[in-house]
């Protein structure tokens, strides 16, 4: 009978440890699978990490294209006002990041901002401006003229009779005549 016994706590002993054994293999399985699913969740990581990377690289390179393009269009327009302009030059700058500037060159080589211009100096740039969005399409331009000097009026006139298409009519608005027009324009009296 002691030894049934023995036999009896040993196999309650083994049962015990049976079970033990058992919780702590399914917890090793838990942690098997845990360590599967990070394991997963890392590769999808870099993965994930991988495309992010791939698509900066390209949005970098359209960035770069868009302030290419913009650029030529920039200096296509910068030289049709340029040509207009009595002097100097138009300046316009597009930054990597959008901002835009936009500003007349001075023969000095001063860059002015547009909103630093003068009432008579913005009147000409305007002019220049309008003139080379308008482009060889034709249409009319219509021009208020009053703050410009009797000077830049005289060399604005010569310039929009130089750079301007036929196919663009110009009505200049002023307050004085020019001493000298040019013949390709007709002056009106409004009295």
């Amino acid at each position: 009978m002691i030894e049934t016994t023995l036999m009896q706590d040993r196999i309650s002993g083994l049962t015990a440890k049976l079970t033990e054994l058992r919780t702590a293999s399914d917890l090793f399985k838990k942690a098997q699978g845990l360590h599967e699913e990070a394991e997963k969740a890392g590769k999808e990581a870099g993965e994930a990490e991988a495309r992010l990377q791939t698509s900066k690289t390209k949005l970098a390179e359209l960035r770069a294209q868009k302030h290419q393009a913009l650029q030529s269009t920039v200096e296509a327009l910068s030289k049709k006002m340029s040509e207009v302009l009595p002097e100097g030059e138009a300046a316009i700058k597009i930054g990597e990041d959008g901002d835009v500037w936009i500003g007349w060159k001075r023969p000095d080589g001063r860059r002015v901002p547009w909103a630093g211009l003068s009432g008579g100096e913005r009147i000409i740039f305007d002019a220049a401006l309008s003139c080379a969005l308008l482009g060889d399409k034709g249409g009319v331009l219509v021009l208020e003229a009053a703050e410009a000097d009797p000077i830049r009026l005289q060399k604005m006139l010569t310039a929009l009779a130089r750079n301007t298409p036929a196919s663009v009519q110009v009505i200049l608005n002023t307050w004085s005549a020019p001493a000298n027009v040019p013949e390709a324009w007709r002056v009106e009296t409004i009295q």
